[in-house]
């Protein structure tokens, strides 16, 4: 064994040692699950909210964006509201509209984080009202699930 590989096993076994050492000191019955819900903290307790999407900003604060509204999903009003977190989730500062509750809906926000640390959120608006979609019709016989027209190559 040459010196490089004697120093990487020891400071392996050394890593090993003081994790195995610190893990010890906490019971594990004392440290709660955090994939369990009940031990979670509450980001937003205002009717309706789904899909929160978190990032972790430049200065070490969670940033989170979801769609909510004081109704049912899909009642007016949804729309779209960023909140942020100092301490890991546990508190969250009051939300912050990225789309009013007034307008028309928003919902099923995203976040990008750029490598450069800004962050953008993309989501999707109603402008123009659109309260009904029309499918496209199927001839007598045919399936709407039926094979799509094959691509024409030419090289």
């Amino acid at each position: 064994m040459n010196r490089t590989s004697v120093r990487r096993l020891f400071y392996g076994t050394l890593h090993a040692v003081v994790l195995v050492a610190v893990t010890n000191l906490v019971p594990a019955a004392d440290i709660p699950d955090r994939r369990n819900i009940a031990n979670g903290s509450v980001m937003l307790n205002d009717g309706y909210s789904d899909q929160p999407y978190i990032v972790k900003t430049d200065d070490g604060a969670w940033l989170a964006v979801t769609t909510t509204g004081a109704g049912v999903e899909g009642a007016g009003g949804q729309h779209v509201i960023s909140q942020r977190s100092t301490d890991l989730g546990k508190t969250w500062l009051p939300p912050v509209d990225v789309e009013p509750a007034r307008g028309p809906e928003a919902s099923y926000a995203v976040l990008l984080k750029a490598p450069y640390g800004r962050v953008y959120v993309f989501y999707d608006h109603n402008t123009d009202n659109v309260r009904q979609v029309i499918a496209d019709k199927v001839s007598k016989g045919a399936s709407a699930f039926s094979a799509r027209p094959k691509r024409s190559s030419s090289i």
